[in-house]
């Protein structure tokens, strides 16, 4: 019931945005438990966790608690697995890692895919906060640290032979185009994607302006380049 509750909560605050694609995946979140109602119970709750958790790190969603605080929270509920139903995310956490532990194969680690995802949540916010330049090698191990314990949690919970390690691209290519997509809003947000051996050519700096970035030949060489 606590689980549901969650997970219905969190898919009327996304459906409220009255974005198309949001809509699309809450609905396509709950059809899959037309196929099997635990794989759909699983899905949402490690969605909805991720989501939720993303946007209060983000400062896309306002919570009366301080963002590090709530993930370090989190964080040490779901390490020591003494949880507790404040937030909310926690219940959700628990609901997932115990149900995908259930579906894993041998050498699966659930509660350490959603430690490492929660891990970076707080790097992101840290370094967005001190607006902190990472190199193409710091960035391409951030977009792993990020993306591959999240399709770890997929693979792992539609019962897939795959693991990350075995599509490493997927989770390089999540990162990237993420970044691509979301250049604005980041940069203004303090969140840095453009490497430093970019930044240094193009001769701007984090606190050059966006439209600098849009501007500049270097930038706009680098943008292709990660599109290609």
């Amino acid at each position: 019931m606590g689980v549901e509750w969650e997970n219905a909560r969190e898919a009327l605050r996304l459906a409220k945005k009255d974005i198309p694609s949001h809509v699309t995946l809450v609905l396509g979140l709950y059809a899959l438990s037309c196929k099997e109602r635990e794989l759909g119970q699983v899905a949402r709750s490690s969605y909805f966790f991720m989501r939720r958790m993303d946007d209060i790190m983000d400062g896309d969603l306002q919570i009366n608690w301080e963002p590090l605080l709530l993930a370090q929270n989190v964080r040490n509920q779901i390490e020591t697995e003494e949880y507790s139903h404040k937030p909310g995310l926690a219940v959700l956490a628990k609901y997932a890692i115990d149900t995908l532990r259930s579906r894993a194969r041998e050498g699966d680690d659930p509660k350490r895919d959603f430690l490492e995802a929660v891990d970076s949540m707080i790097f992101d916010c840290v370094r967005t906060r001190e607006r902190t330049v990472l190199t193409k090698k710091e960035l391409e191990e951030y977009y792993w640290k990020t993306f591959s314990p999240v399709v770890n949690i997929l693979l792992v919970g539609l019962k897939s032979k795959l693991r990350a390690p075995d599509i490493p691209t997927l989770s390089l290519a999540q990162g990237r185009l993420y970044s691509l997509r979301d250049l604005e809003t980041d940069w203004s947000r303090g969140t840095i994607n453009v490497p430093q051996e970019t930044l240094t050519q193009s001769g701007l700096t984090p606190n050059s302006t966006m439209e600098e970035l849009k501007n500049n030949s270097e930038i706009q060489k680098w943008f292709k380049e990660e599109c290609a």
